[in-house]
């Protein structure tokens, strides 16, 4: 009666070892897999963000950056190196979090074996943030074949993004808090003004900023201001899709600031054909 089990015993981990043999002459042929050792990246998925980065141009010098589920590093070796995060002088910031141990990598701050699920772990994450807003989520975990595993994996993302939005609302109300008092608006208008900066990602208070505009808002000077910089960080002229993007999320913001305040210039495209349509009639 014992030999069935032992023969199957036998037979499984025969299987296994030669499975094993299989991926690593896979992992000496692949291409990626040999880049990676060259570039001495801890795996070949490394290139995977690389090609989403110079695509998207998402990471930049400064950024603060979380990279759930970082193990084995190769992506936070990739942070590190498009944010400049190993220079002295750098200003951002890399935290990464993995339920297994991931060993140090210089330039990022690394959470090892850390369940982002447990409010523990959150609550630690908030702590090292120490109050920075995240610029950019990284994840590309890959969950054990288990199903509460997988379950746990999705309930991770999903706490996350719910966290971020809440950050976000949180950072929100508190912009228009400070442009409320900046400027004298009232609670109405400042509850409106928190509104509209978490629908549309960005503050009314960052927008003037990256335009550099004063209040009251000249919307001449807005266009002005909008069209130098928006055309000087053209990526064929040398320039910047990222800082293209923020410069015109900026616009949008103030555009609907000038649309709440009654603005002529700031009306939308509709009401702008109606009023021309209305002139042409008189």
């Amino acid at each position: 009666m014992q030999f069935v089990p032992i023969s199957f015993g036998r037979y499984f981990a025969s299987k296994a070892k030669s499975n094993t043999v299989k991926y690593l002459r896979r992992q000496m042929k692949d291409e990626f897999a040999v880049k990676a050792r060259e570039h001495s990246y801890r795996a070949r998925s490394a290139f995977k963000l690389i090609e989403i980065d110079d695509r998207f141009e998402m990471l930049k010098p400064g950024m603060t950056v979380l990279d759930v589920g970082c193990a084995p590093g190769s992506w936070c070796q990739v942070v590190v190196e498009r944010c400049c995060l190993d220079e002295r002088t750098s200003t951002g910031y890399l935290l990464g979090v993995d339920l297994q141990v991931v060993s140090p990598i210089p330039g990022a701050d690394i959470l090892s074996m850390s369940d982002i699920t447990t409010s523990t772990t959150q609550q630690l994450i908030s702590k090292k943030l120490n109050g920075r807003p995240v610029d950019v989520v990284l994840s590309d975990m890959a969950p054990s074949p288990s199903g509460t595993v997988v379950l746990a994996a999705g309930e991770a993302v999903a706490k996350a993004l719910t966290r971020a939005v809440r950050e976000e609302i949180r950072q929100s109300q508190q912009a228009a808090t400070r442009y409320a008092t900046k400027t004298g608006q009232s609670a109405n208008e400042a509850k409106e003004s928190a509104n509209a900066n978490a629908r549309m990602g960005i503050s009314l208070e960052e927008s003037l900023q990256i335009l550099n505009i004063k209040t009251p808002i000249d919307p001449k000077e807005v266009e002005k201001n909008y069209e130098h910089l928006f055309s000087i960080n053209d990526k064929t002229k040398g320039g910047s899709f990222y800082l293209q993007s923020k410069i015109y999320r900026a616009k949008e913001r103030v555009d609907e600031e000038l649309r709440r305040q009654g603005s002529e210039t700031g009306k939308r495209p509709r009401e702008e054909q109606e009023q021309k349509k209305t002139e042409n009639v008189d």
